[in-house]
């Protein structure tokens, strides 16, 4: 998926509070000239904004669509004396 496409599609609400979060840091940042504060609220609003985050690669990515197997297969138990 390139980055254009991540920009236009899928916003969900943590998106939101990340770009958002990350333009007011930066521009917080810019009217006091701390420049440690610009960089961070940059990195949020990237973040924000190319759906960044830990799972990047889609490792940990479950679909909504799909059904879990264990509800399908009946549960047999034993009785242990």
């Amino acid at each position: 998926m390139t980055y254009f496409k991540r920009l236009l599609t899928e916003w969900s609400s943590c998106r939101v509070v990340r770009s958002i979060a990350g333009l007011y840091l930066t521009i917080y940042g810019l009217k006091l000239q701390q420049w440690p504060v610009v960089g961070f609220g940059m990195a949020w609003l990237a973040a924000g904004l190319f759906s960044l985050q830990c799972c990047n690669t889609n490792s940990c990515y479950t679909s909504p669509n799909k059904r879990s197997s264990s509800e399908d297969k009946p549960t047999s138990f034993e009785e242990i004396n």
